[in-house]
């Protein structure tokens, strides 16, 4: 009999940042005592890190504690250790010296370049007494020599379990009984795990052939959560296995279980969507969709072009444009960032006089309100993040007012008019945001409208409908809070002068008036004609 090793607790911590509801936990632990589940893997055991993550990617030992009291006494806990934080055996003994009496087994996830290592690793857990598992990422990346290289590694022994992971999701059954086969012609000592991800919604064939080619153990999920597309549903497999060997299960927290973990569907979105299939088939990281989803600012066309373009080279990049100097050869004191809030509406004729008289380039962070300024004569940009290069069809290009739009090599190879590139201007915002490389996006769209102003040496920057956000969704606290690390991040380079922002604005910034200005500017008109 196969075993099942359920991991929703660790896979599905990558939309949560580990992070779970407390009565959600306590019905999953009871719902899992209740399934034919045979290992439970809780959460990650980790080096403390820079960035914010939750219980169940520590786990303090009151935690571990708490899931034992719950699951049936024959369910064994397991923790998985992502190798490549853990730099000698020391630290491991550290992380896991506390844990010998409560978790049964340790996981540790590597890729093929990190086998030996890992292995290292691997040895001083089977020393201290835990079962050790050894997670082999990027399957589908493997060839046949490879996979028999590990399969020969020197400490090989001390893994119980060899796990083959279908990292992209790009693996057909054929596949996975061709691997099998290897590894067990290779090695007929070694036990064989699988875990699969859903990409084309194969999770669960996949995993079937690798019981039948001779896996003992596979990985699930509640409702498939999991990183990207996710991965073989619990619910289904626990079926599977009780219809195989006869056995019955109670359904009345398993239906109330898996009900909210489709809550949690619907708000973070994984499964086997059109960019994740499109992924899958060409045997693409997901990781890279699954950020391009979670932030809410792509349409499916955009990340689906996105991922075409990992796997070609487009020549028009080569004819693009750099803001080396300003369009148009004008020089401006200032520059006004222009957002899509609601107060640019209320104070816009304001803001357009004072701009005027302040001989201040218009700079739209998005296409929503770049029309508003058309009609006047301030010279204006127009960023296109995200979404934002298939509507360049609203703007007109023969207006006076328009100088080019603002692009990053990431929505570049996107523009496929010659007039529009031809309109076009590279920017990168590295050089102008302190360290944003981990937490802001390369096409931010308030990144790259001061980035545009800095690159024309304009010093001197405002924001104007930046309104902020009230009511958080998803989207809107992860903009809230990519909006906010802009601002400060462009504040502490620039300690001589801070943004301002012209409009009402619920962000961290210095508020400033242009009613004082224009007031001055109009007793200086007066004066002169006293």
């Amino acid at each position: 009999m196969f075993k099942i090793l359920d991991c929703t607790l660790r896979d599905g911590g990558y939309y949560t940042d580990w992070d779970f509801n407390q009565e959600l936990v306590e019905l999953y632990l009871k719902t899992i005592s209740e399934l034919p589940i045979d290992i439970v893997e809780i959460g990650y055991r980790s080096p403390s890190k820079k960035s914010y993550f939750g219980e169940y990617f520590y786990l303090p030992i009151s935690t571990i504690k708490k899931v034992r009291e719950k699951l049936k006494p024959e369910q064994e806990i397991a923790i998985m250790i992502n190798s490549k934080d853990i730099r000698t055996t020391d630290e491991l003994q550290t992380l896991l010296s506390t844990c010998k009496e409560i978790v049964n087994m340790i996981r540790f996830a590597s890729s093929p370049e990190n086998i030996n290592h890992t292995l290292e690793l691997a040895k001083k857990a089977k020393s201290m007494g835990f079962d050790v598992a050894l997670n082999v990422m990027y399957l589908s990346k493997l060839n046949d020599k490879e996979l028999q290289d590990i399969i020969n590694s020197d400490g090989i022994t001390e893994v119980d379990y060899l796990y083959l992971v279908d990292s992209y999701g790009s693996c057909y059954p054929t596949d996975i009984a061709e691997k099998f086969s290897i590894l067990k012609y290779t090695n007929s000592n070694l036990q064989f795990g699988f875990h699969g991800h859903d990409n084309m919604e194969l999770a669960f064939s996949n995993s079937i052939e690798a019981i039948n080619s001779g896996a003992v153990i596979v990985d699930s999920t509640i409702s498939g959560m999991g990183r990207g597309a996710g991965n073989l549903k619990t619910e289904l497999i626990s079926i599977y296995k009780s219809n195989q060997y006869g056995s019955e299960i109670l359904f009345d927290n398993l239906v109330t279980l898996v009900e909210r973990f489709n809550e949690l569907k619907e708000k973070y979105q994984w499964g086997a969507s059109l960019p994740y299939i499109i992924a899958g088939m060409g045997g693409l990281p997901q990781n890279k969709v699954m950020t391009l989803m979670s932030k809410q600012r792509y349409s499916t066309l955009s990340i689906i072009e996105s991922i075409e373009e990992e796997n070609s080279v487009n020549n028009i990049n080569e004819n693009n444009k750099t803001l080396d100097e300003s369009p148009g050869k004008d020089v401006y004191d200032s520059a006004i960032i222009v957002g899509g809030g609601k107060e640019l509406s209320n104070h816009f004729e304001n803001i357009k006089e004072f701009a005027l008289k302040t001989n201040s380039l218009i700079i739209n962070s998005t296409i929503k309100n770049c029309t508003m300024f058309t009609d006047s004569d301030l010279k204006q940009l127009v960023c296109l993040p995200g979404d934002e290069r298939n509507k360049i069809n609203t703007i007109d290009v023969h207006n006076s007012s328009f100088l080019g739009y603002v692009l990053t090599e990431k929505t570049l190879n996107s523009i496929k008019s010659e007039e529009d590139l031809n309109n076009s201007f590279k920017i990168n915002i590295l050089p102008y945001l302190k360290d944003p490389s981990n937490e802001v996006d390369e096409d931010a769209p308030l990144a790259m409208a001061i980035s545009a102003a800095k690159k024309l040496g304009i010093s001197t920057i405002y924001l104007a409908g930046f309104d902020g956000y009230k009511g958080l969704t998803p989207k809107e606290s992860y903009l809230s809070k990519e909006n906010q690390l802009i601002i400060n991040n462009f504040n502490d380079k620039n300690k001589k002068l801070e943004l301002k922002t012209l409009t009402p604005s619920l962000y961290n910034i210095e508020r400033f008036s242009i009613y004082g200005v224009l007031g001055n500017m109009d007793n200086k008109i007066i004066g002169l004609m006293l």
